[in-house]
């Protein structure tokens, strides 16, 4: 039941009880964190590697929830050229396919239709870690060869005029009540 806070002046302060996450229904969000990285990075690594800023660390509120990620990148490849991505919660990769062979088990991949193209990825997982301690997700990338450089948010020829973008890339988690 919410009450007036004495001692206002000019304005009705009202002060409500909080609500514990525990009397929230099934399917509410209970916490939301971003991460977001403006500038622009590369990598010739064919194993994969964290892209600098795009971790998030969060700590469940109760062991049934769950944790929603997305990962929206921008990732430009030489004309051709193929890069992959992955979500990992700590160090397990999540949302990937299953892998036979020499394939790479990953949660996205691009190819560039040329040096100015910049490809969009939007990839969602939904986890269910168990855990009320701090957890890290994070976004991991490769490319398909050393000689195939692979940016995030900018283009591979990056040309400085009008039409060669600048962009953002992010990595956003919510805790979904269990």
């Amino acid at each position: 039941m919410p009450t007036e806070i004495s001692g206002a002046t000019g304005v009705n302060k009202i002060q409500t009880d909080a609500i514990e996450h525990l009397d929230l229904p099934s399917g509410c969000v209970l916490q939301v964190l971003q991460a977001m990285v403006t500038g622009h990075s590369s990598t010739t690594s064919v194993s994969f590697v964290d892209v600098s800023g795009l971790s998030i660390s969060i700590t469940p509120k109760s062991t049934s929830s769950k944790i929603l990620v997305t990962a929206d990148l921008n990732m430009g490849t030489g004309s051709g050229f193929r890069a992959h991505g992955r979500i990992l919660r700590d160090s397990t990769a999540l949302g990937v396919g299953t892998v036979t062979g020499s394939r790479s088990p990953s949660t996205f991949a691009v190819r560039s239709k040329d040096n100015g193209y910049l490809n969009n990825v939007s990839a969602t997982v939904l986890d269910s870690p168990s855990t009320t301690s701090a957890i890290t997700y994070k976004v991991q990338i490769m490319a398909e060869y050393t000689s195939g450089v692979t940016y995030v948010n900018r283009t591979f020829s990056d040309a400085n005029n009008s039409t060669y973008p600048r962009t953002a890339s992010m990595i956003t988690v919510q805790e979904i009540a269990g």
